[in-house]
């Protein structure tokens, strides 16, 4: 499983990379905050883009709120 998260502006913050889930079940992840360069993201509304075997996709929207 992918998730990529972008800023508003279509800019690559992000990606994280792990196993898939097995089907059938609910799955959470965690998201520091920062970027891929270690630093910590702005504030704002960022989106994101999961990507299950290797086509599968779904798209959602999410706040950062200092």
């Amino acid at each position: 499983m992918k998730i990529e998260i972008y800023d508003v502006a279509g800019g690559l913050v992000r990606t994280l990379v792990q196993s898939a889930p097995s089907g059938g079940t609910y799955y959470y992840t965690d998201w520091d905050g920062k970027n891929d360069a270690g630093d910590k993201v702005a504030s704002g509304v960022y989106i994101g883009r999961m990507t299950v075997n290797g086509g599968d996709e779904a798209f959602f929207k999410m706040a950062v709120v200092k």
